[in-house]
């Protein structure tokens, strides 16, 4: 609020002791300041804040209504040229063809000007870096499309979705850049993000560095721009293979005759002095494996290559009793059953031609979905790559996995009742989110290997044969809709069959084990300098639920950092039926309540989608 008249303090103090209560109250609010009090104390707030010469805070609609009109400035081109808005173009081409020559240094110099423009110190370095973090590393960038506008105008539209930095499971910002077609200068630029107005966030630089990313790789250019290509010979000619001459048939060349092996000279390095049973080449599985581990406190190197131990199917020593073949016939056929596995929505489409009530829907769904133990073991050595296999996607859809176990057991109570909102648990079960790739998940994988082998070479000094196998999803028998993806199988002969999961943390991946722990808000904590996972934390739940689903009697949660010492905590989870029994209760009243009402509305899919559009057809 700036008084143009220049007067008195007298005077002013005279006007504002003529305002009441409620106009003084007014005035205050508008300037932001304190309202409360005696109504002297509200006249001397307003008198300085005259004097001082406070300006108006934007109310909400004011505010919005300043970013539309930012908005309708960004689209003005001269003083009487307006350009049409990207939403309400038609014909964008996809295709990298054709695109604006924008470069890295043009890039460079629009946030250097704009920076400038707005009169912020920085030179937009920091956006930059993490706009091309998100473009090359991440692959947050999708959808780019362009649009030439008009042949009599200079300036073209690029625009792509954008995936949000951490909040990943969002919605994509748009974002859409104006550039002359000719030079590659950038004119201007907008997000729907909070920032996006000033078009100098980081979504604004992830799209510029996939465009220029495709503009350096040269994916850009038309046929008619790259060089001919006529005088280079088909790659059909360079595959065939040279004829021979006609001379060269008749020439004639002795043929080596198998008594000029034995006939070159010997070296000591070949004399065995064995017998010739004896000679043959040992495997590696032939060697002492286990007593190498021992003497090498399990740091030999060949011990990571070591074949894992397979079942051996037993060789019939007799011949079968053809007699009493008709009475163990159907015996027979059962057990060599052809394999079938039905995913949730291939189980759902044939129980909904005949089933009825929600109760008959479950019933007909459980017993629809139920596999044999050979199918369920063909599933899961069929899945072994996990991620990298499109099975195993196929068949986690509408499925409770381990992952997801802990946050749908927190959704429901102790009667079976739905509690809080569900909307994205049953996104994530019904695998609505796409998969994404973040610096953490990429650490992740990688680490994952390297945790592994240094948690096999510790095993195997304190265990006897011990192994360690893949494995991918494993469904479990009497809840087909509960499943789960361990990290490994592991086996010794003095524990017996067990699994292992593994975290390696990204945020805090440089402190130590029982640093880790002591921070309160991890998956760890400490108890009489104890270092032990927290039975409270979905990880627990995720373990119990894999030995629920595999049968088994133990797990070793695997935590890895990168310290230098106190890097790895091995703790041995053993299976607790009592939990398991909560657990199974709520994901049952979880699944039937509402995956199979998903599956029946689809209303969060549609909520996903309506949201979607909503946000791509937002000015």
């Amino acid at each position: 609020m700036n008084l143009e008249l220049e007067v008195t303090d007298e005077e002013l103090w005279g006007c504002v002791r003529q305002f009441d209560v409620k106009t003084l109250q007014e005035f205050l609010s508008k300037v932001d300041v304190p309202k409360s009090g005696s109504k002297d104390c509200l006249q001397k707030r307003l008198f300085y804040a005259l004097k001082l010469g406070l300006p108006i805070v934007p109310t909400a609609s004011n505010e919005e209504l300043s970013r539309r009109e930012s908005r309708e400035r960004k689209l003005r081109f001269g003083e009487q040229f307006k350009l049409p808005h990207p939403l309400t173009l038609d014909g964008w081409e996809g295709t990298s063809a054709n695109l604006p020559p924008i470069t890295e240094e043009k890039v460079n110099h629009y946030f250097r000007t704009r920076n400038k423009e707005l009169e912020i110190s920085t030179d937009g370095s920091k956006s930059l870096g993490q706009g091309r973090s998100m473009a090359v590393s991440s692959g947050r960038v999708h959808t780019v499309e362009h649009h030439h506008i008009s042949d009599i105008v200079g300036l073209s539209y690029i625009r792509g979705l954008v995936v949000p930095q951490t909040r990943v499971h969002e919605q994509p910002y748009m974002v859409w850049i104006l550039v002359f077609k000719n030079t590659g200068v950038i004119h201007q630029a907008d997000c729907h993000c909070i920032a996006g107005l000033s078009g100098m966030c980081k979504h604004v630089a992830a799209l510029l560095s996939f465009v220029t990313q495709q503009v350096e790789c040269g994916s850009s250019e038309s046929c008619t721009s790259q060089l001919q290509q006529w005088h280079r010979p088909s790659s059909s000619n360079l595959n065939q293979k040279l004829k021979t001459s006609a001379f060269l048939k008749d020439i004639k060349t002795p043929k080596v005759s198998s008594s000029m092996c034995d006939n070159r000279k010997g070296r000591r390095d070949m004399f065995d002095p064995r017998a010739v049973v004896n000679k043959k080449v040992r495997k590696l599985c032939d060697y002492d494996l286990d007593s190498l581990a021992d003497i090498s406190n399990g740091k030999a190197a060949v011990l990571l290559y070591a074949a894992h131990q397979r079942h051996v199917h037993p060789t019939l020593t007799s011949k079968p009793d053809i007699n009493h073949l008709n009475s163990t016939l159907d015996e027979d056929i059962s057990s060599s059953s052809p394999i079938r596995v039905s995913s949730v929505v291939d189980a759902f489409r044939e129980v909904k031609k005949s089933a009825g009530t929600d109760a008959a829907t479950y019933t007909a769904m459980t017993k629809e979905m139920a596999c044999s133990g050979r199918s369920r073991e063909w599933l899961a050595e069929s899945t072994c790559q996990q991620a990298e296999s499109h099975m195993w996607h196929k068949h986690r859809v509408g499925r409770i996995t381990a992952s997801n176990m802990g946050a749908v057991t927190k959704h429901v109570d102790e009667s079976g009742n739905l509690t809080g909102s569900t909307h994205s648990i049953i996104a994530t079960v019904m695998s609505y989110y796409k998969d994404f790739v973040s610096p953490a998940t990429t650490y992740g994988k990688k680490q994952e290997a390297v945790a592994k082998s240094k948690y096999l070479m510790k095993m195997r000094r304190t265990h006897r044969h011990f192994n360690l196998e893949k494995i991918g999803l494993c469904i479990s028998s009497s809840h087909p809709f509960i499943a789960a993806s361990p990290d490994g199988y592991v086996n010794c002969k003095c524990c017996g069959a067990g699994l292992v999961e593994v975290k390696c943390p990204f945020k805090d991946k440089s402190l130590t084990v029982t640093q880790y722990a002591s921070k309160g808000n991890t998956c760890l904590t400490v108890d009489e300098d104890k270092v032990s996972l927290r039975t409270t934390h979905n990880y627990y739940a995720q373990v119990q639920c894999q030995l629920f689903c595999t049968d088994r009697k133990y797990c070793d949660f695997v935590l890895m950092t990168e310290a230098k010492e106190d890097s790895m905590l091995i703790q041995r989870v053993y299976r607790n039926d009592e939990i398991i029994n909560q657990m199974k209760h709520k994901a049952s009243s979880f699944w039937a309540n509402a995956v199979l009402s998903e599956l029946e509305t689809g209303a969060v899919e549609k909520k996903i989608a309506l949201k979607y559009k909503e946000m791509q057809t937002e000015p």
